[in-house]
């Protein structure tokens, strides 16, 4: 759970509080195992990742009622006007449906469902979380730089704020003890797998031919330092005549995404080079014939597409006061590892990225230690994961 959510719901608190009584006859009190699951992702802010692809294979292939929780806006409207069941978050009605859910299912955190969802933790029923993305590389929770810093007074402040559950659902085993390291006092949660429903539609997309379509997708920079450093780069990037010249000489496209929680980039371009938003990254993925990534779980995902990698972590220095990486990058490369703007153009310009001998024994290495099947199914053990652990435990509150 981002703390910031949390401080920024502040002025909420009181009320919800001193709401919490009435809230739990009208709810708890109703749980019962006819009543529809609760879903959600992102803050609210989109339907994507592990959460996403679980409701689509529920509503698809089960009768399992499951309403999805999201801010107001284009997600909510978009997910009503097709027929699914949903609901604003924050709202009374969407927490009078959490409460009464026999489980609640998250990906990003609990503020997927309520920003104030850790004060109701004693009051729900089995909370599911799911992560978002390949917990693979991005290390985070107690294995966060600032946690490391931080006074008994500050962690104990933290281990309250971070996403806590009942049980996570980790893709593989490998995952799993990257979970383990980060949720050390929840280590016994952790599942052997059932998880990573996001990546059947990875999976769909190794059908798809790529184009000529380079794509770089810069995760998130958390302070102000890295913001600069990332737009700074992006500037010379996308104006370097040197890239521009092989670019436009092979034919290529240079496609630029952006994370969610850094909006669209402050850039002026023209071809061969093109921004994208975040609600084309799998068409993007599915395009690339080339990835250039720095420190996102996506470079995992795009293992599966078999398909040459770039890794670009121009501002690492800066980086690790902030984040910590569960391995370190030359171990974790499975292409050319790239740490400033003229070495990723000569990269490029060379096509050392094409060198599927040198380059392709990794790709499959890091799959295996990844991914236990190669086949779609893993929506299905998520579900299948979820239904076994409600069982024996029986949901009538």
């Amino acid at each position: 759970m981002d703390t910031r959510e949390v401080l920024r719901g502040a002025w909420s608190v009181v009320p919800f509080v001193l709401s919490l009584p009435l809230l739990w006859v009208a709810g708890v009190r109703r749980r019962s195992a006819s009543q529809p699951w609760v879903i959600g992702g992102h803050r609210g802010r989109m339907y994507e990742d592990n959460a996403g692809e679980l409701h689509r294979w529920v509503r698809a292939n089960t009768d399992q009622r499951i309403v999805w929780i999201a801010n107001e806006g284009p997600v909510l409207e978009q997910l009503r006007a097709q027929g699914h069941e949903v609901a604003v978050r924050n709202s009374l009605a969407a927490r009078l449906l959490l409460l009464r859910a026999p489980v609640a299912i998250y990906s990003h955190g609990e503020d997927d469902l309520d920003t104030l969802m850790l004060f109701m933790r004693r009051m729900l029923g089995l909370r599911v979380y799911l992560n978002h993305s390949m917990n693979v590389i991005k290390a985070g929770q107690v294995m966060d730089p600032g946690y490391r810093r931080a006074s008994a007074l500050g962690r104990w402040f933290r281990r309250w704020t971070m996403t806590d559950f009942d049980v996570l659902l980790p893709s593989s085993e490998h995952e799993a003890a990257n979970f383990r390291r980060s949720f050390p006092h929840r280590a016994d949660r952790v599942r052997g797998g059932g998880g990573g429903a996001h990546i059947d539609s990875f999976l769909r997309l190794r059908q798809r031919t790529p184009e000529r379509v380079i794509y770089y997708f810069p995760t998130q920079r958390d302070d102000a330092t890295g913001r600069a450093l990332l737009e700074r780069t992006l500037r010379d990037l996308v104006s370097n005549e040197e890239l521009r010249a092989w670019l436009v000489a092979g034919g290529w496209t240079f496609r630029v995404g952006a994370h969610i929680n850094t909006g669209s980039h402050a850039l002026q371009v023209t071809a061969p080079f093109e921004l994208s938003s975040l609600h084309n990254l799998k068409r993007d993925l599915g395009e690339a014939a080339v990835f250039i990534s720095d420190y996102s779980g996506l470079t995992a995902n795009f293992l599966l597409l078999d398909r040459p990698l770039i890794y670009f972590p121009f501002d690492w220095d800066n980086y690790r006061q902030h984040r910590n990486l569960y391995e370190d990058l030359e171990t974790w490369a499975a292409g050319p590892l790239c740490r400033d703007l003229p070495s990723l153009v000569a990269t490029l310009a060379s096509e050392a990225w094409a060198d599927d001998a040198r380059w392709a024994p990794r790709r499959e290495a890091w799959r295996g230690k990844l991914y236990p099947s190669l086949e779609e199914g893993y929506a299905a053990a998520s579900h299948a994961a979820i239904v076994a652990l409600l069982a024996p435990q029986g949901t009538d509150a």
